[in-house]
């Protein structure tokens, strides 16, 4: 071949690559424009509509995976839990590092009260994305919250050497000595993940909350203490350092502070006890009264919070009686 003919054979290869581009190019921008329609049309109530908008946008790009993901998530709005499993699992096999994906397929599994399936889903995630450690430190959380000791220690190990000087590694396994009352193991895992981030969030609450169930209130004490002063909007120490004092019987005043602060950032049954709690014991018992009925009103999924609430009730009105 001479020069000139291989000259024009690039010319030729060049111009058909520049065409394709703008094929893809005019075909993206129709799905693109598609896609804020379909937008436009579902915020307008227009359901039907808008899913014919979002099935037209996947067809002129079928192979984007961000509009197979809106797809999904269309679809999964409408509970058709099937057909939005199937476009996010397109989603994730034209991008296998996508993570918004990979949580819309846990949110579908979690609809469908599949527990194992969004475990599944988040551990793929995990092995799509190892240096990402939020994805990690949910995991964990998830087999926690599951009461899968064993699952959650053996890959604590590993995300112990993994990420060295992370704190929550540690907080984490001290959550995990937690869940199975080794409550001087727990102390030792979060006193190593103060040694790292003293400013974690929730380390100190959770420091507190282990203390407590040793009975050591003054120690107790000091780490919720320390939690509200990193988050003054702390509702949760807030209540559990006011109940050290209810259990106690000390700081009352204090106490009645503590419990109607965290009430006015967040209603609770359990709040409202605490605060029923305190006023028993200072012994203005029409309070007491009062908020125990307010927290049973409000009402609980708990059956063990539920039965304490009654037992607290009786308890008030048997005292007051006699009074």
């Amino acid at each position: 071949m001479n020069i000139r003919r291989a000259a024009v054979g690039a010319l030729y290869i060049s111009a058909l690559g520049l065409l394709l581009l703008a094929i893809t190019g005019c075909a993206q921008r129709e799905a693109y424009q598609l896609l804020d329609k379909a937008h436009r049309l579902e915020g307008a109530g227009n359901v039907e509509l808008a899913l014919e908008a979002y099935l037209q946008a996947v067809e002129a790009t079928p192979g984007d995976a961000h509009l197979q993901r809106a797809l999904g998530r269309a679809y999964l709005r409408r509970q058709e839990l099937v057909r939005a499993r199937g476009a996010l699992q397109e989603a994730i096999r034209l991008e296998p590092a996508y993570l918004d994906a990979y949580q819309d397929l846990i949110a579908v599994a979690l609809a469908q009260d599949d527990v194992e399936g969004a475990l599944a889903w988040l551990e793929m995630a995990a092995q799509s994305m190892p240096k990402y450690a939020p994805l990690y430190e949910r995991l964990v959380a998830f087999y926690l919250g599951n009461e899968r000791y064993n699952d959650a220690e053996d890959l604590l190990d590993q995300l112990a050497e993994r990420f060295p000087d992370a704190a929550w590694v540690p907080f984490m396994r001290g959550s995990l000595f937690r869940g199975i009352d080794q409550y001087e193991a727990a102390l030792q895992a979060y006193e190593e993940a103060v040694q790292l981030d003293e400013a974690l969030p929730d380390l100190w609450a959770e420091i507190g909350n282990v203390h407590f169930d040793l009975d050591n209130f003054g120690e107790a004490e000091a780490a919720f203490t320390r939690a509200i002063e990193q988050d003054p909007r702390d509702h949760r120490s807030m209540n559990n350092l006011a109940w050290t004092y209810a259990v106690q019987g000390l700081n009352l005043d204090r106490g009645i502070e503590l419990s109607r602060a965290s009430l006015e950032l967040q209603e609770q049954p359990s709040y409202m006890d605490t605060l029923a709690e305190l006023y028993y014991k200072q012994g203005d018992r029409r309070r007491a009264l009062i908020w125990i009925r307010r927290a049973i009103r409000v009402g609980t999924d708990s059956e063990e919070l539920h039965d304490h609430l009654q037992k607290q009730l009786d308890r008030f009105q048997r005292a007051y009686g006699r009074t």
